[in-house]
């Protein structure tokens, strides 16, 4: 550790000129440390060449004026320092630097007055005081600049270090605001940050049907891709068997309890648990997956492609969309029990339901009941048995749950065919709800003689796998899917709706441009934008094809939903659409264009949000 040199004169005889009295006797006593001297930093001393002149005083004696040493902390002059010789009058030069300390206060807002101290010397004398008073508050002689002085102790605290930083930092927080605005508020408030940037007219004529081939609701066009746009999954091979091995143990109980369909084009682990028939009754099947990673197409694929002929007819899908069940547990079952007549009298469209002997067929059970029972008394040709069976069909038919059971056993059992119950969209949000759900499989997998299908998320299952009837599943009934390449899912849609809208159409779009003129567009053509939209983004520059499968995160559903935003996006002008035209589609969307739509929720605000 090195050791302090006191640089300072011992005898006040050393001071001959004013550079004497500053190098030799100011200098030092500013910069040693305490308790020889007042510990200020030689970074935080401007000297004059650096500082700015002001005039002081008034009428025949008012001059041009800068103080020989300011004192800077935190950006702030905090000490106004004038330096004389010795045989010069001090208290002068203490009154030039307190009327310059008060001009350079006037240069700061009204109650920021930084130059708070004053400090005038020539060796022999040294005053301090206050820039707003005219006398000095502390006068030291040379011998009293000493660490043993009681004056040099009253000096340290007026103008030592650590004061001037506190003087600094006071002043620095009056001055901060106490109140800090995002960029975008400061133009308009909330209405203008709010304001919603309105689609381009393109997007806004995209039509339903090419929507539904997107994200599809109704089962019609839900067999429709399945049979004409499926992408199958197959696993991602891994070649470096210790990280494979590392990635197995850290795999959560969705991977490791489940068999992975290594190829969902021929899922024929499945198919070989179909064969099984009858032996599938009152039995879970779990389909596990990722959100948006196709559980519900890969369903329909296989209810409507991969299952052979002998299968088919051996089998009978209904399937529950659980979006729209109530999530009320008095009556959930009930909207159940509909959902389940309603889907068989589907599937066998062409039995009339309403037609007496099928109605018998589908009562046999409480017929027969009753023509063991209180039918013997009546004659069977007789008006009074017609009458006592009709209350016992009707009867039947007000009984929902019994209904039901008979419904399946007629359509099912009877026919040798074993019901397939899938219930779409069965996870939740809630812990309650998820639970309701997972009662009303455990209700169906015990009432009824069919096969129940679970579609469920990786965690659904990690979180809930010890409770009914997931504890109940077969291991050998669990399966796990990966999802598919989206680039390859989008490629196989846009070539389906080209495909339908390939014939001749009547119907005609148009769009504006933003100098006002109109450019019309038969349907047809709709396809073929989304072709070149889909080439810019994942062909011509494939940062914003990343983009959207990071921010999907391997969900098929959202990066559909986000690919369809960037092509409504406001950002993405008219005019950019109509180069696509005019290139007859090899144009190619600026890069700027597409990443601007990811702004603000995918280009739906016309400011930019701080909450991306």
């Amino acid at each position: 550790m090195g050791v302090e040199v006191d640089m300072r004169v011992k005898n006040v005889s050393e001071l001959i000129t004013e550079s004497d009295v500053e190098q030799k006797f100011l200098y030092p006593l500013l910069t040693e440390s305490t308790p020889s001297g007042l510990s200020i930093s030689s970074e935080n001393i401007l000297t004059k060449p650096n500082i700015r002149r002001f005039e002081i005083d008034k009428g025949r004696v008012s001059k041009i004026y800068f103080p020989d040493i300011i004192v800077i902390k935190n950006s702030y002059p905090v000490l106004v320092i004038e330096v004389k010789k010795p045989t010069e009058d001090i208290t002068a030069g203490f009154r030039e630097a307190r009327l310059y300390a008060t001009e350079l206060n006037a240069v700061y807002p009204g109650g920021i007055n930084p130059a708070q101290r004053i400090l005038a010397t020539n060796g022999v004398k040294t005053l301090v005081g206050y820039w707003d008073q005219s006398d000095p508050i502390l006068q030291l002689d040379f011998d009293d600049i000493a660490p043993y002085a009681e004056k040099f102790a009253a000096l340290q605290e007026i103008i030592g270090d650590s004061y001037l930083d506190a003087i600094s930092v006071s002043f620095a927080d009056a001055i901060r605001p106490n109140r800090f605005y995002m960029p975008r508020r400061l133009i308009g408030g909330k209405a203008v940050q709010d304001e919603i940037l309105p689609k381009n007219s393109f997007g806004a004529t995209i039509s339903y049907d090419i929507n539904q081939l997107f994200v599809p609701e109704t089962m019609e066009n839900r067999a429709k891709i399945a049979k004409h746009a499926y992408i199958q999954s197959s696993r991602r091979t891994r070649f470096i068997d210790p990280i494979d091995k590392l990635i197995r143990a850290a795999a959560p109980a969705s991977h490791h309890d489940a068999t992975l369909i290594t190829d969902t084009g021929k899922p024929q682990p499945v198919l070989d648990k179909l064969r099984s028939g009858k032996e599938l009754e009152h039995k879970v099947l779990l389909l596990i997956g990722g959100a948006g990673a196709g559980k519900t197409t890969f369903v329909d694929y296989l209810r409507e492609v991969a299952l052979p002929a002998d299968l088919r007819e051996k089998t009978a899908w209904i399937h529950f969309n659980m979006n729209l069940a109530t999530v009320s547990a008095n009556e959930i079952y009930n909207w159940m029990r509909k959902e389940i007549i309603r889907g068989i009298r589907e599937i066998y469209s062409d039995i009339d339901f309403d037609d007496l002997d099928n109605i018998k067929k589908i009562y046999a059970v409480d017929i027969n009941k009753f023509n063991k029972g209180r039918g013997r008394l009546f004659d069977r040709e007789s008006e009074k048995y017609n009458t006592e069976l009709a209350d016992v069909i009707k009867d039947a038919e007000k009984d929902l749950e019994k209904t039901a059971i008979n419904y399946c056993r007629f359509c099912g059992g009877d026919r040798g065919r074993l019901l397939i119950f899938v219930l779409d969209n069965c996870d939740k949000r809630t812990l309650d709800e998820q639970l309701l759900m997972f009662s009303v499989a455990q209700w169906l997998k015990t009432e009824f003689q069919a096969l129940v299908i679970l579609p469920l998320r990786e965690e659904t299952y990690d979180n809930h796998r010890h409770q009914p009837p997931l504890d109940t599943a077969l291991k050998d009934l669990v399966f796990r899917i990966e999802p598919p390449r989206f680039q390859e899912v989008l490629e196989k849609r846009v070539a389906l709706a080209l495909k339908e809208a390939g014939g001749p159409t009547a119907k005609t779009l148009r769009y504006e441009l933003p100098n006002s003129m109109h450019v019309e567009y038969p349907a047809s053509e709709q396809a073929k934008y989304l072709v070149s939209i889909m080439a810019s983004i994942f062909n011509y520059d494939k940062t914003i094809g990343r983009l959207i499968m990071g921010l999907s995160g391997r969900n098929i559903r959202t990066a559909f939903e986000i690919f369809l935003e960037i092509c409504n996006s406001g950002y993405i002008s008219e005019g950019e659409i109509f180069k696509i035209k005019s290139a007859k589609g090899t144009y190619h969307i600026p890069f700027l264009s597409f990443f601007v739509s990811f702004s603000g929720k995918i280009g739906a605000t016309t400011i930019v949000s701080d909450h991306i």
